[in-house]
């Protein structure tokens, strides 16, 4: 394993419509902070929202969405 990955946090994202942003929903409340965010279909969507604002804030815009 490259040491300059060692702990470094990816969000993967899943497609499936609702199950996205219930994933998204669920960040602030664990208090994780990604190093990078993915996702396929509704989850690329969710996971562009999540990178532009990785917080409370930037969640509530995607719930709005």
């Amino acid at each position: 394993m490259n040491s300059e990955l060692s702990g470094f946090t990816v969000f993967v994202f899943a497609g499936g419509g609702s199950l996205g942003a219930i994933e998204v929903r669920m960040l602030p409340e664990r208090g994780e902070h990604p190093g990078c965010v993915v996702g396929a279909s509704a989850g690329a969507i969710d996971a562009a929202y999540f990178a532009r604002q990785p917080d409370g804030g930037g969640v509530a815009m995607l719930e709005a969405l």
